[in-house]
């Protein structure tokens, strides 16, 4: 047993396993007080059924889906641009924080996104092209989007479009344009 307990302790001491641990321990915090929270207000909840007259109490959104739908934001690369690990980072979060913006506008698709844990997902496309017809069709549906157009000051030609985020909206309106995408 001590054994087992020292092999343990030592897979904790590296840097990706202690991450790991580290999320999933915060995802269980997380669905153990939203767990709390939900038993706690049986009431709210019967008030909520009784008033929707329907077994479901989600309201629909702004875009006509249920706020009550899983939601995520979809963050798609270039991968025609090569761009190194920290530059896609930093271009994955000029669209995040521009999906947030653009979301602040439509507060219970915002809320909505926000109960599912803000779930961003990075996928990748072939080039430009791609891109922008992709950004065409999810505003062709309603859904938010956006275009990080780069200052060129850094890996790529200034005005080059790297990363379009789609979303935060509900996953299988998502899926339908990003569905045959593969994670970056």
């Amino acid at each position: 047993m001590d054994s087992l307990l020292e092999l343990l302790f030592d897979l904790m001491k590296s840097p990706p396993i202690t991450i790991s641990l580290t999320l999933l321990f915060g995802y269980g915090l997380h669905k153990a007080f939203k767990r709390k929270e939900n038993a706690s207000q049986p009431e709210k909840r019967a008030k909520e059924k009784s008033d929707s007259g329907s077994e479901s109490s989600s309201s629909l959104s702004d875009d006509g889906s249920s706020a009550g739908d899983y939601c995520k934001l979809v963050l798609i690369v270039r991968n025609d641009l090569k761009m190194g690990k920290g530059k896609v980072a930093a271009q994955c979060a000029h669209a995040a924080v521009a999906a947030y913006k653009q979301a602040t506008k439509h507060p219970s698709i915002l809320k909505a996104w926000q109960n599912c844990g803000q779930t961003k997902i990075a996928l990748k496309c072939d080039n430009e092209t791609e891109m922008l017809s992709l950004y065409e069709a999810a505003k062709a549906i309603g859904l938010l989007s956006y275009v990080v157009r780069d200052a060129g000051q850094t890996q790529v030609a200034p005005g080059s479009l790297t990363v379009c985020s789609v979303g935060p909206g509900p996953c299988e309106t998502i899926d339908e344009i990003t569905g045959h995408l593969k994670l970056y």
